[in-house]
């Protein structure tokens, strides 16, 4: 039968050993720079604008593109029944970005009729006909 030693795996702290910063290498300015820029690019991009409704997470350039498209491919739904099951986890109103744009999706007739008397959010660009004749 073979025993081993497993005593020699423990480490040792000697009394004049040196300090542990001294077996790590130093870190330089420019990588500590470069992890920053990276960290701060990378919150920008993923935080989602104040004030949206909830919705399902997305990443930065595509957005939900994948989750849909992979639910699609799950359950064979079309996308107005797929914006249904959505509606139904995060509630009537909610955001997704797409393709980097950001699209708030109403699912319930009051919050619909409610939008489109809405003048704010017809999403229509300023002109003479809808601002009364005045040009800005």
């Amino acid at each position: 039968m073979l025993l081993h030693n497993f005593s020699s795996f423990v480490p040792v702290f000697l009394p004049n050993s040196p300090p542990i910063m001294t077996l790590i290498p130093a870190i330089d300015v420019q990588t500590i720079l470069f992890c920053g820029a990276v960290f701060l690019l990378t919150y920008l991009c993923l935080r989602k604008p104040k004030r949206l409704p909830p919705g399902p997470w997305g990443l930065p350039l595509i957005g939900c593109l994948p989750n849909l498209a992979l639910r699609k491919y799950r359950t064979g739904l079309p996308p107005a029944k797929l914006l249904n099951l959505l509606a139904k986890k995060h509630g009537p109103v909610f955001s997704m970005n797409i393709a980097g744009k950001l699209i708030v999706v109403l699912n319930n007739f009051k919050y619909i009729k409610e939008g489109f008397n809405n003048p704010r959010l017809s999403d229509r660009p300023n002109s003479a006909q809808t601002d009364g004749g005045k040009l800005s």
